[in-house]
Parts: structure tokens; sequence; C-alpha cells
């Protein structure tokens, strides 16, 4: 399973690598093609807001994995790292359980309107909406992955019930 983690990690930082890329050059090409030949193409615009959306999304789960979403540690700074470690998995937990809602409500939306086609670009916009739904299966993996190393090292014993340095 560390295999299938690494590979996923990989892909991922590729992926928003190249998101990222192709949003900076579409943006600095469309503003050349308008402020300096007058020439503004509509399907540009709209494939800028796709890659905008793309990098949200995807860069949402890389935080996710990462551990640079926002923290408010006041109440896990008073418990020992045993405390936090607890406190890490219910956080994980209710995180799964929200994306599991989300992927949920997400499939019935791309059901409805799903099939109407972008106006620029003239695809399925479920192709577009698909995003959604798959950065929710992303974060669930990897809150998954979490949990499991956080109880495997309260299993193990590696946490000591002491407070917090600074605390």
């Amino acid at each position: 399973m560390d295999r299938v983690e690494e590979i996923l990690n990989k892909a991922l930082s590729f992926l928003c690598i190249s998101l990222m890329g192709s949003l900076s050059f579409l943006v600095i090409l469309c503003v050349i093609l308008r402020y300096v030949f007058s020439i503004s193409f509509v399907w540009t615009e709209e494939l800028i807001t796709i890659l905008f959306l793309a990098t949200t999304y995807f860069g949402l789960v890389l935080g996710v994995k990462h551990n640079e979403h926002i923290q408010i540690e006041f109440l896990t700074e008073k418990y020992g790292q045993r405390g936090k470690a607890i406190s890490d998995v219910i956080i994980g937990l209710i995180v799964i359980f929200v994306q599991i809602i989300v992927f949920r409500a997400s499939i019935v939306w791309i059901q409805k309107v799903g099939n109407v086609l972008s106006p620029g670009m003239r695809i399925p916009n479920k192709m577009i909406y698909a995003m959604f739904p798959i950065s929710c299966i992303l974060v669930a993996f990897y809150e998954v992955w979490k949990i499991k190393s956080v109880v495997l090292d309260i299993l193990s014993g590696k946490l000591s019930n002491q407070k917090s340095v600074g605390s």
C-alpha cells in the first residue's frame, strides 16, 4: 500500500504542477492576445476557469495530504501526544464523513446537470464536474491513510501522554 501512496503522491504532484503551469501560460497568452492584438477567444477563458477549479480541487487534496489546512490547536495543545492523536482520528473520521456526503451530493448533481455542454469548449459539463467527486475520494483516501498511521502509532506505544512542549 505504501507503493500505491507513493505513486499517487507523484501523480498528484505532477498533475498540480502541470495544471498550474498550463494556467499561468494561458493567462499570459490571453493577456497578450487581448491587449496587444485585440483578440479574445471564449474557449480560452473557459479553459482558464476550468484549470483554476482543477488547481483548487487537486491542490486541496495535496493540502490535506501534507496537513497544510487550517488547524485550531487551542484544545489539542492541552492534551498530550496521545490526546492529540485521538483528536486527529476523530477529526479525520469527521472529514471522511463529510467527504462521503459531498461525494453523494455531487454525483446526484452531475447526473442532473452534467449533460449540458459548456458554452466555449462544447464539452459535457460532467467531464468538468467530475473533478469534485474525484477530489472527495482522494481526500478520503489520505484521511484514511493518516488515521491508519495514527492508530498504528497509538497501538505501538510511540505516543506518550505528556503535554506538548510549550504548554
